[in-house]
């Protein structure tokens, strides 16, 4: 995947993950977005294909809320000599004055063939949308909720 298809994949997602949490979330998303990164998200202990790369070196998280990553920041972290992650779930994370930040957990495989790719029905492939992380013991009964009081989610 070329880094201008994946950038493209990655716009697209970003404004669908947003577009999805405004139906639970209270906040007002800005359309400037940042992003922290977890990579290595995935079991990959087991044989690999010939075409799928891991990195087990990489750090589980890039950037946090102080420095998230900008978008180019994120293609040049997730695009290796046109391999990427096999997927990458997107999520509404925090939000700030000037940012909605996403979290996205990262497959550790990576794979120039598309046809490995998760999501691959989709223009958003190898992206995933999925729901903000919802508040301790909230219900959905209680309506919605302010992003920036649910708990991290990040790997332990």
């Amino acid at each position: 995947m070329t880094r201008a298809k994946f950038e493209q994949a990655l716009r697209g997602a970003s404004e669908a993950s947003r577009q999805f949490a405004l139906t639970v979330v209270t906040n007002d998303l800005p359309t400037d977005y940042r992003y922290v990164v977890y990579l290595n998200q995935s079991f990959d202990e087991s044989p690999l294909e010939a075409d799928v790369t891991v990195y087990p070196d990489d750090p589980l998280g890039v950037g946090d809320l102080g420095s998230p990553l900008s978008t180019v920041e994120v293609v040049q972290l997730l695009c290796r000599d046109d391999a990427v992650p096999e997927w990458v779930d997107i999520s509404a994370y925090r939000v700030t004055d000037r940012f909605t930040v996403f979290s996205l957990h990262c497959c550790g495989r990576f794979t120039s063939n598309i046809e490995r790719l998760y999501y691959g029905d989709s223009d958003l492939c190898p992206f995933g949308i999925k729901s903000p992380v919802f508040p301790p013991r909230w219900k959905e009964a209680q309506g919605r909720f302010d992003l920036n009081t649910t708990r991290s989610h990040e790997p332990q």
